[in-house]
């Protein structure tokens, strides 16, 4: 009777066990990571202790450049274990400790298990709208609030910040002077690190909320991040649109921003407001030109109709009617937004292009309310993704 000899492995068990963590990683980022400009990857975690700050904060995210992952534990109701071949050395120490079981066995190959996982790492992709809203909250309590009008007296500080908000040095605060000195850059960068999303998202809502950096007027020295109130944006677009309309300049064409930025200062050429400010809303108006370099110096600009439209309407409602309590007439609020406009763009107003920013309590009352793009999404879809954890369940789905 004939008899197969089949191949041995042996198996062994190394002591003590090495520590490892199994990070799962979806399709689409392994694919990016193998190709040969395979982009860095960044681990951000949230410190924000600010008002708004809540526990689930304490997380980490897992960026590229454009896209934020989830990172999240997940227990397995099976044992993983990581195997590694074992040295040819321990296999002639092994085979000379055991006698008769290993007779005939020098040259089988064994494997040795390193580590036991009770647990991996799942990376759960955040869509764009949660992006945009952690990073919108996590900036809001990062930047002190600018609430200082052109109007107020030259000097008289009337900066405002959040109940709570204790911005210390080295968390949007610099000081000192001279060449030792942050530059406005360094600022902000260390801000938007401290932001745990990706960096295209971070600049996009640095730029949203019409965030800069200003010598603090509490002080006087040092530089501060700041983010101006709904009252202080649209004191600034009003004096950008008063200004331009004394100067002739057609904000619906190119132009060039330091005529307008003159047009704006007082008759005895003094700032109404930081030139940063002024060039922080300029920004938040203007055609998007796909760079990142908020550094840039601005020149000549182009101002997005749609953009400034959504801006001014969204500005003119928080600052005049933020509450329910402070509502204001829906006619009342159409009329003073088209005023607000280039004489050409003003046919652009109407409640839809500021959906998702404002509730109708009555038939002739409106108040400022900022729906978050996640509850947007989600109410505009109603789908959900059925997420399989247990490691049998993926392997049954990958051998259909």
């Amino acid at each position: 009777m004939s008899t197969q000899s089949a191949p041995r492995i042996r198996f062994t068990q190394t002591a003590p066990q090495q520590s490892f963590r199994l990070l799962e990683l979806p399709p689409e980022l392994a694919e990016v990571l193998s190709a040969k400009d395979a982009p860095t990857l960044y681990l951000k975690s949230s410190s924000s202790t600010g008002p708004n700050a809540v526990d689930k904060d304490n997380y980490v995210n897992l960026c590229t450049l454009t896209k934020t992952y989830r990172v999240r534990q997940v227990q397995s109701s099976n044992s993983i274990h990581l195997l590694a071949p074992s040295p040819a050395e321990r296999v002639r120490l092994l085979s000379g400790k055991i006698s008769s079981d290993v007779n005939g066995l020098d040259g089988v190959d064994t494997i040795s298990a390193i580590a036991k996982c009770s647990s991996t790492l799942e990376l759960q992709s955040l869509s764009e709208t949660e992006e945009v809203d952690i990073a919108r909250r996590l900036l809001e309590d990062k930047l002190r609030v600018y609430d200082r009008l052109s109007v107020d007296a030259v000097g008289e500080d009337t900066v405002m910040r959040d109940e709570g908000e204790d911005l210390e040095e080295g968390h949007g605060v610099s000081s000192g002077s001279g060449p030792q000195r942050e530059s406005e850059g360094v600022i902000r960068n260390r801000i938007l690190n401290e932001v745990p999303m990706c960096a295209t998202r971070c600049r996009a809502v640095w730029r949203e909320l019409c965030g800069f950096v200003a010598t603090d007027l509490r002080t006087g020295t040092g530089l501060v991040a700041y983010r101006p109130s709904a009252r202080v944006r649209l004191d600034v677009w009003k004096r950008i649109q008063e200004g331009s309309v004394l100067e002739g300049i057609d904000l619906g064409k190119l132009f060039l921003v330091n005529d307008l930025w003159k047009a704006v200062l007082t008759e005895d050429g003094e700032e109404p407001f930081p030139r940063e400010l002024f060039n922080a809303v300029v920004r938040r108006v203007a055609e998007p030109t796909g760079s990142n370099d908020d550094d840039a110096e601005l020149r000549w600009v182009n101002l997005d109709m749609a953009i400034v439209v959504r801006f001014v309407g969204e500005t003119y409602l928080e600052a005049t009617a933020p509450t329910e309590r402070s509502l204001i007439g829906r006619t009342e609020f159409l009329a003073a937004w088209k005023d607000l406009l280039p004489e050409g763009w003003r046919d652009q107003v109407s409640l839809d292009k500021i959906q998702g920013s404002y509730n109708l309590p009555d038939p002739i009352s409106i108040y400022y309310h900022r729906q978050s793009e996640v509850t947007k999404a989600a109410s505009s879809s109603g789908a959900t993704v059925k997420n399989a954890r247990n490691w049998h369940e993926r392997f049954k789905a990958q051998r259909k």
